[in-house]
Protein backbone atom coordinates (compact mmCIF):
# COMPACT_ATOMS: atom_id res chain seq x y z
CA UNK A 1 0.00 0.00 0.00
CA UNK A 2 1.16 3.42 -1.21
CA UNK A 3 1.94 6.25 1.36
CA UNK A 4 -1.25 8.70 -0.39
CA UNK A 5 -3.40 5.14 -0.37
CA UNK A 6 -3.00 4.62 3.60
CA UNK A 7 -3.23 8.81 4.48
CA UNK A 8 -6.66 8.44 2.38
CA UNK A 9 -7.88 5.24 3.97
CA UNK A 10 -6.79 6.51 7.22
CA UNK A 11 -8.54 9.92 6.55
CA UNK A 12 -11.80 7.82 5.27
CA UNK A 13 -11.78 5.76 8.99
CA UNK A 14 -11.32 8.76 10.97
CA UNK A 15 -14.33 10.55 9.34
CA UNK A 16 -16.44 7.21 9.32
CA UNK A 17 -15.56 7.23 13.62
CA UNK A 18 -16.20 11.01 13.89
CA UNK A 19 -19.60 10.70 11.98
CA UNK A 20 -20.62 7.40 13.91
CA UNK A 21 -19.66 8.57 17.10
CA UNK A 22 -21.30 11.64 16.37
CA UNK A 23 -24.93 9.54 15.95
CA UNK A 24 -24.29 8.20 19.53
CA UNK A 25 -23.65 11.10 21.30
CA UNK A 26 -24.97 14.21 19.24
CA UNK A 27 -22.77 16.68 18.81
CA UNK A 28 -22.43 17.75 22.48
CA UNK A 29 -19.48 16.06 22.47
CA UNK A 30 -16.29 17.75 21.18
CA UNK A 31 -14.91 16.14 18.43
CA UNK A 32 -11.53 15.31 19.90
CA UNK A 33 -13.02 12.67 22.29
CA UNK A 34 -14.48 11.03 18.97
CA UNK A 35 -11.94 8.93 18.03
CA UNK A 36 -10.35 8.11 21.16
CA UNK A 37 -13.48 6.11 21.67
CA UNK A 38 -12.87 4.02 18.46
CA UNK A 39 -8.98 2.93 19.75
CA UNK A 40 -11.16 2.12 23.36
CA UNK A 41 -13.09 -0.44 21.61
CA UNK A 42 -10.53 -1.98 19.34
CA UNK A 43 -8.84 -2.36 22.73
CA UNK A 44 -12.12 -3.57 24.39
CA UNK A 45 -12.39 -5.80 21.25
CA UNK A 46 -8.82 -7.60 22.03
CA UNK A 47 -9.32 -8.00 25.55
CA UNK A 48 -12.42 -9.77 24.89
CA UNK A 49 -11.96 -11.63 21.79
CA UNK A 50 -14.97 -9.99 19.73
CA UNK A 51 -14.68 -10.22 16.10
CA UNK A 52 -17.91 -9.29 13.73
CA UNK A 53 -18.89 -10.94 10.49
CA UNK A 54 -19.70 -7.68 8.81
CA UNK A 55 -19.24 -3.82 8.83
CA UNK A 56 -22.32 -3.32 9.00
CA UNK A 57 -22.35 -5.53 12.33
CA UNK A 58 -19.52 -4.06 13.39
CA UNK A 59 -21.08 -0.43 12.86
CA UNK A 60 -23.75 -1.61 15.20
CA UNK A 61 -22.02 -3.14 17.74
CA UNK A 62 -19.78 -0.15 18.18
CA UNK A 63 -22.36 2.36 18.51
CA UNK A 64 -24.21 0.40 21.58
CA UNK A 65 -20.64 0.01 23.19
CA UNK A 66 -20.16 4.03 22.89
CA UNK A 67 -23.85 3.89 24.17
CA UNK A 68 -23.24 1.78 27.31
CA UNK A 69 -19.68 3.62 27.80
CA UNK A 70 -21.95 6.97 28.31
CA UNK A 71 -23.81 5.33 30.46
CA UNK A 72 -21.14 3.84 33.06
CA UNK A 73 -19.15 7.28 32.50
CA UNK A 74 -22.57 8.74 33.78
CA UNK A 75 -23.34 6.52 36.15
CA UNK A 76 -19.59 6.96 37.51
CA UNK A 77 -20.51 9.92 39.63
CA UNK A 78 -18.10 11.33 42.30
CA UNK A 79 -18.74 10.09 46.06
CA UNK A 80 -20.84 7.22 45.05
CA UNK A 81 -19.89 4.05 47.00
CA UNK A 82 -19.03 2.37 43.98
CA UNK A 83 -17.84 1.98 40.35
CA UNK A 84 -19.18 0.70 36.82
CA UNK A 85 -16.99 -0.31 33.96
CA UNK A 86 -16.50 -1.68 30.54
CA UNK A 87 -16.76 -5.65 31.02
CA UNK A 88 -17.81 -8.81 28.53
CA UNK A 89 -21.45 -7.19 28.27
CA UNK A 90 -20.40 -3.75 26.57
CA UNK A 91 -21.78 -4.10 23.08
CA UNK A 92 -24.82 -5.48 24.11
CA UNK A 93 -28.22 -3.82 24.51
CA UNK A 94 -29.85 -4.14 27.73
CA UNK A 95 -32.48 -6.47 25.98
CA UNK A 96 -29.93 -8.44 24.42
CA UNK A 97 -27.96 -8.58 27.77
CA UNK A 98 -31.75 -9.65 29.83
CA UNK A 99 -32.51 -12.66 26.95
CA UNK A 100 -29.10 -13.94 27.10
CA UNK A 101 -28.07 -14.34 30.30
CA UNK A 102 -31.03 -13.35 32.84
CA UNK A 103 -34.07 -16.20 33.63
CA UNK A 104 -37.18 -15.79 31.71
CA UNK A 105 -40.26 -14.85 34.10
CA UNK A 106 -41.50 -18.97 34.27
CA UNK A 107 -38.04 -19.77 35.40
CA UNK A 108 -37.99 -17.48 38.50
CA UNK A 109 -41.50 -19.06 39.24
CA UNK A 110 -40.24 -22.80 39.70
CA UNK A 111 -36.76 -21.89 40.95
CA UNK A 112 -37.52 -22.80 44.34
CA UNK A 113 -38.82 -25.81 43.02
CA UNK A 114 -35.48 -27.20 42.17
CA UNK A 115 -34.47 -27.52 45.76
CA UNK A 116 -37.03 -29.96 46.21
CA UNK A 117 -39.15 -30.07 49.18
CA UNK A 118 -38.73 -26.73 51.04
CA UNK A 119 -39.37 -26.04 54.90
CA UNK A 120 -39.16 -22.44 56.51
CA UNK A 121 -35.96 -21.47 58.47
CA UNK A 122 -38.46 -20.22 61.46
CA UNK A 123 -37.48 -16.94 63.90
CA UNK A 124 -34.83 -18.94 65.78
CA UNK A 125 -32.72 -18.82 62.92
CA UNK A 126 -32.96 -23.00 62.27
CA UNK A 127 -35.16 -25.15 60.77
CA UNK A 128 -35.61 -26.50 63.97
CA UNK A 129 -35.68 -24.06 66.50
CA UNK A 130 -33.58 -23.25 69.57
CA UNK A 131 -30.91 -20.99 68.67
CA UNK A 132 -31.41 -17.49 69.09
CA UNK A 133 -28.01 -15.85 69.21
CA UNK A 134 -27.16 -13.33 66.90
CA UNK A 135 -25.16 -13.55 63.93
CA UNK A 136 -21.78 -12.05 63.98
CA UNK A 137 -20.88 -8.85 62.60
CA UNK A 138 -18.96 -10.21 59.81
CA UNK A 139 -19.12 -13.64 57.99
CA UNK A 140 -17.02 -14.91 54.82
CA UNK A 141 -17.18 -18.11 53.75
CA UNK A 142 -14.68 -17.82 51.37
CA UNK A 143 -12.41 -17.77 54.09
CA UNK A 144 -13.12 -21.46 55.07
CA UNK A 145 -13.01 -22.83 51.81
CA UNK A 146 -17.31 -23.15 51.52
CA UNK A 147 -17.23 -21.69 48.45
CA UNK A 148 -15.80 -22.89 44.55
CA UNK A 149 -14.57 -21.23 42.34
CA UNK A 150 -16.55 -18.61 40.39
CA UNK A 151 -18.27 -20.14 37.50
CA UNK A 152 -18.59 -18.49 33.69
CA UNK A 153 -22.55 -19.55 32.91
CA UNK A 154 -21.59 -17.94 29.35
CA UNK A 155 -25.28 -17.44 27.47
CA UNK A 156 -27.13 -20.58 29.37
CA UNK A 157 -28.71 -18.21 32.32
CA UNK A 158 -28.76 -21.68 34.40
CA UNK A 159 -28.48 -22.01 38.45
CA UNK A 160 -25.86 -23.84 39.62
CA UNK A 161 -25.54 -24.98 43.56
CA UNK A 162 -22.24 -24.42 44.26
CA UNK A 163 -21.95 -24.59 48.10
CA UNK A 164 -18.80 -26.85 48.92
CA UNK A 165 -19.11 -28.13 52.57
CA UNK A 166 -21.89 -30.02 53.95
CA UNK A 167 -23.95 -27.80 56.06
CA UNK A 168 -23.47 -29.56 59.52
CA UNK A 169 -20.20 -30.51 59.53
CA UNK A 170 -16.40 -29.50 58.23
CA UNK A 171 -15.85 -32.18 55.27
CA UNK A 172 -15.12 -30.77 51.98
CA UNK A 173 -17.63 -32.55 49.22
CA UNK A 174 -16.25 -33.95 45.85
CA UNK A 175 -19.18 -33.71 43.31
CA UNK A 176 -18.04 -35.74 39.93
CA UNK A 177 -19.82 -33.59 37.99
CA UNK A 178 -18.58 -30.47 37.28
CA UNK A 179 -20.66 -27.34 36.21
CA UNK A 180 -19.86 -26.40 32.62
CA UNK A 181 -21.99 -24.22 31.03
CA UNK A 182 -24.28 -26.12 28.59
CA UNK A 183 -26.27 -28.90 27.64
CA UNK A 184 -24.59 -32.17 27.91
CA UNK A 185 -25.89 -35.78 28.80
CA UNK A 186 -25.93 -36.62 32.31
CA UNK A 187 -23.11 -38.93 33.39
CA UNK A 188 -25.24 -42.46 34.20
CA UNK A 189 -22.82 -44.08 34.92
CA UNK A 190 -21.45 -41.96 38.27
CA UNK A 191 -25.00 -42.07 39.69
CA UNK A 192 -23.45 -44.14 42.33
CA UNK A 193 -20.99 -42.29 43.17
CA UNK A 194 -22.85 -40.14 46.63
CA UNK A 195 -20.66 -37.36 47.54
CA UNK A 196 -23.73 -35.54 49.24
CA UNK A 197 -27.46 -36.05 48.93
CA UNK A 198 -29.47 -33.24 48.97
CA UNK A 199 -32.75 -33.97 50.90
CA UNK A 200 -34.68 -30.41 49.95
CA UNK A 201 -34.42 -26.85 50.85
CA UNK A 202 -34.77 -24.72 53.71
CA UNK A 203 -36.25 -20.82 52.66
CA UNK A 204 -35.46 -17.98 55.03
CA UNK A 205 -38.14 -15.74 55.64
CA UNK A 206 -38.97 -13.04 53.12
CA UNK A 207 -38.21 -9.50 53.45
CA UNK A 208 -36.31 -10.06 56.37
CA UNK A 209 -32.60 -9.06 56.17
CA UNK A 210 -32.36 -9.88 59.79
CA UNK A 211 -32.71 -13.44 59.42
CA UNK A 212 -30.73 -13.89 56.26
CA UNK A 213 -27.74 -12.75 58.06
CA UNK A 214 -28.83 -15.26 60.48
CA UNK A 215 -28.84 -18.00 58.05
CA UNK A 216 -26.00 -17.11 56.10
CA UNK A 217 -23.96 -17.11 59.16
CA UNK A 218 -24.65 -21.10 59.17
CA UNK A 219 -23.74 -21.47 55.44
CA UNK A 220 -24.01 -19.83 51.99
CA UNK A 221 -27.89 -19.18 51.09
CA UNK A 222 -28.99 -18.75 47.37
CA UNK A 223 -30.94 -15.66 46.73
CA UNK A 224 -32.82 -14.61 43.31
CA UNK A 225 -32.47 -10.57 42.34
CA UNK A 226 -32.40 -7.96 39.84
CA UNK A 227 -29.91 -7.71 37.55
CA UNK A 228 -30.45 -4.03 36.59
CA UNK A 229 -28.45 -2.20 33.76
CA UNK A 230 -25.74 -0.90 36.05
CA UNK A 231 -25.64 -4.16 37.68
CA UNK A 232 -24.41 -5.55 34.30
CA UNK A 233 -21.55 -3.13 34.47
CA UNK A 234 -20.47 -3.77 38.03
CA UNK A 235 -16.62 -2.94 38.69
CA UNK A 236 -16.29 -2.33 42.33
CA UNK A 237 -17.66 -1.17 45.58
CA UNK A 238 -20.58 -1.23 47.01
CA UNK A 239 -23.30 -1.76 44.62
CA UNK A 240 -26.20 0.47 45.57
CA UNK A 241 -28.76 0.39 42.42
CA UNK A 242 -30.22 1.85 40.33
CA UNK A 243 -32.23 -1.63 40.00
CA UNK A 244 -35.41 -3.09 41.04
CA UNK A 245 -37.34 -6.28 42.87
CA UNK A 246 -37.94 -7.58 38.89
CA UNK A 247 -36.14 -10.76 39.87
CA UNK A 248 -34.21 -12.74 36.92
CA UNK A 249 -30.56 -13.93 37.99
CA UNK A 250 -29.47 -16.68 40.77
CA UNK A 251 -26.69 -15.88 42.90
CA UNK A 252 -25.62 -17.13 46.28
CA UNK A 253 -24.65 -15.06 49.37
CA UNK A 254 -21.42 -16.20 50.99
CA UNK A 255 -21.13 -13.83 53.65
CA UNK A 256 -21.64 -10.16 54.52
CA UNK A 257 -19.56 -6.79 56.28
CA UNK A 258 -19.31 -3.34 56.42
CA UNK A 259 -16.57 -1.12 54.57
CA UNK A 260 -14.43 1.34 56.71
CA UNK A 261 -17.45 3.75 56.35
CA UNK A 262 -19.43 1.91 58.13
CA UNK A 263 -21.14 0.40 54.58
CA UNK A 264 -23.07 -2.31 55.36
CA UNK A 265 -23.02 -5.55 52.70
CA UNK A 266 -24.10 -8.51 50.81
CA UNK A 267 -20.76 -10.78 49.44
CA UNK A 268 -22.66 -12.12 46.69
CA UNK A 269 -21.07 -14.74 44.43
CA UNK A 270 -21.97 -14.40 40.48
CA UNK A 271 -21.73 -16.48 37.76
CA UNK A 272 -20.58 -14.17 35.11
CA UNK A 273 -16.47 -15.31 35.05
CA UNK A 274 -13.54 -14.09 37.49
CA UNK A 275 -13.66 -10.84 35.25
CA UNK A 276 -16.56 -9.53 35.77
CA UNK A 277 -16.91 -7.25 39.42
CA UNK A 278 -14.56 -7.88 42.17
CA UNK A 279 -13.05 -11.02 41.30
CA UNK A 280 -16.30 -12.58 40.29
CA UNK A 281 -18.25 -11.31 43.34
CA UNK A 282 -20.33 -8.00 43.72
CA UNK A 283 -21.05 -6.24 47.24
CA UNK A 284 -24.29 -5.60 47.68
CA UNK A 285 -25.84 -2.58 49.79
CA UNK A 286 -27.52 -4.26 52.86
CA UNK A 287 -29.70 -3.08 55.60
CA UNK A 288 -31.45 -0.64 53.25
CA UNK A 289 -34.78 0.88 53.97
CA UNK A 290 -36.89 -1.58 51.79
CA UNK A 291 -37.89 -4.73 53.33
CA UNK A 292 -37.01 -6.52 50.09
CA UNK A 293 -33.46 -5.69 50.56
CA UNK A 294 -31.25 -3.94 47.70
CA UNK A 295 -32.36 -5.57 44.13
CA UNK A 296 -34.80 -8.01 45.88
CA UNK A 297 -32.19 -9.79 47.56
CA UNK A 298 -34.47 -10.34 50.40
CA UNK A 299 -37.16 -11.57 48.99
CA UNK A 300 -36.44 -15.43 47.96
CA UNK A 301 -33.57 -16.96 49.81
CA UNK A 302 -33.28 -20.45 50.28
CA UNK A 303 -30.37 -23.29 50.89
CA UNK A 304 -30.14 -26.94 49.98
CA UNK A 305 -30.36 -29.25 52.80
CA UNK A 306 -27.73 -32.25 52.43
Amino acid sequence: MTTATASASLAVALLFASLLAGTVFGDDIIPIIRMPLLERFHAWQAEYNRTYATPEEFQYRFRVYCENVKFIETMNRPGSSYELGENQFTDLTQEEFEDMYLMKLNEVASAPEAMGQLGTMNAGGTSGGGNTDEAPNYVDWRTKEAVTPVKDQQQCGSIYIDHKRCFNSSTSIHVEHPYVGRHRQCRRDKLGHHAATIRGGWAVQRNNEAMLERAVARQPVTVLINASRAFKSYKRGVFSGPCNTSLNHAVTVVGYGADTGGRKYWIVKNSWGQTWGENGYVRLERRVSSSKGMCGIAMAPYYPVM
